[in-house]
């Protein structure tokens, strides 16, 4: 035959005795179990902390982003309404202009002949009266 020699799984690995867990006790394997349970809940909450951690850290991330959109927005519809005011009153000169030569000379007939406010009007006669692109006839009238 041949020399071959049968080892056992004991004699191939030759455990430790503090590693040898065939003859433990039901009550130190609870109290493996309970350790092993520990240890993996710390980690578990330890992941949980650095999760709540990144977390809190977008959401502070993501309110100062909306914050600074909103800022954004408003200073952008701040903007427009500068614009839309001066485009308004640009057009309330060229109404001014525009009535006077069509022979209303008077600031009441000129909201009459508009539907423009009488303050925007007078707004505009000022302007105008200013640059020197319209003069007073007299003391209520205007001329272009």
């Amino acid at each position: 035959m041949s020399d071959c020699i049968i080892y056992t799984t004991e004699e191939l690995l030759e455990i430790p005795a503090f590693l040898d867990r065939r003859n433990e006790t039901p009550e130190q394997k609870a109290k493996i179990a309970a350790a092993w349970d520990r240890a993996l809940a710390k980690q578990r909450q330890a992941a949980q902390r650095e999760q709540r951690k990144v977390q809190r850290k977008l959401a502070r991330q993501r309110a100062a982003r909306e914050a600074e959109e909103q800022l954004k927005a408003e200073r952008r519809k701040l903007r427009e309404q500068r614009a839309a005011k001066r485009k308004e009153k640009q057009n309330d000169r060229q109404a001014v202009v525009k009535l006077i030569r069509a022979g209303h000379i008077t600031l009441g007939q000129m909201v009459k002949a508009s539907s423009i406010p009488k303050d925007r009007l007078s707004r505009a006669c000022r302007y105008l009266l200013a640059h020197k692109q319209i003069e007073k006839a007299s003391a209520r009238t205007y001329r272009a």
